[in-house]
């Protein structure tokens, strides 16, 4: 891969009004290193009078470059109506170059007017058509040896990966951009202004192609980021589908999370799909289960508790019940001065002894065995004792005053007793409300719980179901497919990585290069870096003071184009040719661009001269080029608008421009006017 040559460069170019007789309007010698086409500017006044033209423009600078390319391949010459003009007055005539392909001559022919043949001819000589005598090969034999010269060098792979192959055409295109263009980005070379009739590349084919051309991609980069292509779609369409598949699991998660939160009283706020929420969320979910069985353990105890208080308000009440039954009985006893055993009293004594082997309402136990009951018992039989000892012999000992005074005080004993009775009563009533309050909201509490435990397991199970991890389920095929593509996407990513780190070494060559390069043009205060941010090839202007400018950021794009030639021989694969149409045109400052062609002139002197150089540069300028440049070799051709045949053409083709488009306006009217 290193040479001192490039692969292919212009050694001569001529036209020729016609072959038979020959007539030659102009023909350029060109060298490797720089060949500066210069477009002088007129002075003020022309022989008395004043020029009518633009200095240094429309003498034919950039239709020279379109004859270069015309020559190299290109389908046309230049816009519609100015092929036109140019066959107008040229109908029988050629443009003819002389290339240099890997150090073997080419001689090539190509009309201006329509219907003749494209010729070339292999280790030929100009100077035979210079005596009318064409080449007699096909051009395509030609335009085959460029083919192979410039593109089939490069690696196969890194074409047969691509969508649409790379063509010399496509490389063409880089290497002699439309001066239309004025240098606005790296990428863009052809613009519809110019009428070139070639295929536009877009952003990414354009930037790879340089990259290819540069050295600054590996072999297998372009197959892994096709997969990667593939895998990123694929990731894609999984990704759909399994959003999808997801909205039914979804929506039944989010009723059970709604549902079980209602239940427990517990918010939603702030809860989304992250796994730490989702942790949370079935933490608090739980907690939340434990505290309602918590309350139900409280009111488990409350409920209990109430059934002792309970039973003792009955005791309380049963025992009042008696001793106030007893009071009444002896107040109606003595009332009536009844001297005979109360037959309620033998009544009472009779029930007793009817249930005595029975069991406690209350206390679940035989009335035989409460302490209450027989201690109750017990004092009936006492009191029955001690009426029929002393009660009689009492109460009819006393006065009928005393009697009085012993039955009052027998009256209110008995009220008194009445209203603890009714006390007791009420407190029983209220602590049996109570109590059916505290088993309603139990038996909530139980169905709560068992309702959120229920939800929890769906909750869990949808989870599952939404993780993957449910066996069968179209969601975890979709997932597996998703999880397995996503590892292919990092593993050709690591292998992308690996793959640029392979092409450093050529990336730092070329900064370099451009580095060099940018200091010679400005100062050691810039500096020049190329780099590959997510595989996009860039090339930038750094200064120390951070100064940027439209100038700094065309001169970036000039320098890039340069730079990528002079690496030819040094890494990569470019041919080492270049041609730029008036570069200061796209606002390069004066200053500038006098230091830009010092620098290239300096690199050039730097290899040896010419004969030496790896890379042929041609430019056309307006701009005077520096007093030091004008003084050497460089300069291959003078072009000006005054005198006339001072032009490219050696005459000015604005006549016939001017015709040529009335005749296509007209063209356009009546087509219009048939439709």
């Amino acid at each position: 891969m290193k040479t001192t040559s490039p692969t292919i460069w212009i050694e001569r170019l001529a036209i020729l009004k016609s072959i038979k007789p020959v007539q030659v309007v102009r023909e350029i010698q060109f060298r490797k290193g720089l060949n500066i086409i210069w477009g002088k500017e007129m002075p003020d006044v022309v022989n008395g009078n004043q020029a009518l033209m633009l200095s240094g423009h429309s003498v034919g600078k950039t239709s020279l470059c379109r004859l270069i390319r015309y020559c190299l391949g290109e389908s046309s010459y230049g816009p519609d109506v100015q092929e036109e003009a140019i066959r107008s007055i040229f109908s029988e005539g050629y443009v003819c170059a002389q290339v240099n392909i890997n150090d073997i001559i080419w001689v090539v022919c190509r009309p201006f007017g329509k219907g003749k043949r494209d010729l070339a001819e292999l280790h030929g000589n100009i100077d035979k058509v210079l005596n009318g005598i064409l080449p007699d090969k096909s051009y395509n034999e030609f335009l085959d040896a460029i083919e192979d010269s410039t593109m089939k060098k490069l690696p196969q792979s890194y074409l047969t990966e691509q969508e649409v192959e790379y063509r010399w055409p496509d490389l063409l295109c880089w290497l002699a951009r439309d001066q239309e263009t004025r240098f606005r980005s790296l990428h863009e070379w052809r613009t519809a202004r110019s009428e070139a009739h070639g295929r536009k590349l877009g952003k990414e084919q354009a930037l790879r192609l340089m990259r290819i051309v540069l050295g600054l991609i590996h072999e297998n980069e372009l197959r892994n980021g096709k997969d990667l292509n593939i895998w990123t779609d694929e990731l894609s369409q999984l990704s759909t589908q399994s959003e999808k598949a997801k909205n039914e699991p979804k929506q039944k998660k989010t009723d059970c999370e709604v549902r079980i939160s209602s239940l427990i009283g517990m918010t939603l706020n702030g809860l989304t799909g992250e796994e730490d929420n989702l942790l949370n969320f079935a933490i608090s979910a739980r907690n939340g289960i434990d505290l309602l069985q918590k309350r139900i353990l409280k009111l488990q105890v409350d409920i209990t508790e109430l059934d002792d208080n309970i039973l003792l308000q009955q005791i309380t009440i049963s025992s009042y019940h008696e001793e106030l039954e007893r009071v009444r009985f002896e107040l109606q006893a003595l009332s009536s001065k009844s001297t005979v055993e109360s037959d309620d009293r033998s009544k009472q004594i009779e029930k007793y002894n009817e249930v005595k082997g029975s069991n406690c309402t209350y206390s679940a136990r035989p009335f035989s065995e409460c302490q209450y009951f027989v201690a109750n018992l017990n004092a009936l039989h006492e009191r029955q004792l001690e009426w029929e000892r002393s009660n009689k012999r009492l109460f009819t000992s006393l006065t009928e005053t005393e009697q009085v005074e012993y039955l009052c005080q027998m009256s209110s004993e008995l009220g008194a007793l009445r209203e603890t009775y009714l006390k007791a009563a009420v407190n029983k009533s209220t602590m049996q409300n109570e109590k059916r309050t505290k088993e309603e909201e139990r038996a909530q509490l139980y169905h709560s719980v068992r309702t959120a435990e229920d939800l929890l397991i769906s909750w869990q199970e949808t989870e599952d179901i939404l993780n993957g991890k449910t066996e069968n389920t179209e969601l975890k095929r979709l997932l597996a497919e998703i999880n397995t593509v996503t590892k292919n996407i990092s593993a050709g990513k690591e292998k992308l990585r690996a793959f640029r780190d392979d092409y450093e070494t050529n990336r730092k060559a070329l900064t370099q290069i451009y580095d060099d390069l940018l200091k010679g043009v400005l100062n050691d205060n810039y500096s020049g870096t190329v780099s590959l941010s997510a595989g996009e090839l860039k090339f930038g202007i750094t200064e120390d003071a951070g100064y940027r400018g439209e100038a700094i950021e065309t001169l970036s794009l000039v320098l890039a184009d340069v730079a990528a030639m002079m690496s030819a021989g040094k890494v990569g694969f470019h041919p080492g040719f270049l041609m730029h149409d008036s570069p200061r045109e796209a606002d390069l400052d004066r200053h500038i661009y006098n230091r830009f062609f010092n620098a290239i002139y300096s690199v050039v002197s730097g290899m040896g001269g010419p004969d030496k150089c790896s890379f042929q540069y041609i430019v056309t300028t307006t701009s005077a080029p520096p007093k030091e440049i004008i003084e050497t070799d460089v300069i291959r051709a003078n072009l000006s608008s005054y005198p006339p045949s001072e032009m490219l053409f050696g005459c000015s083709l604005r006549k016939a421009e001017a015709e040529q488009t009335e005749l296509f306006t007209q063209k356009v009217q009546n087509a219009g006017t048939k439709e």
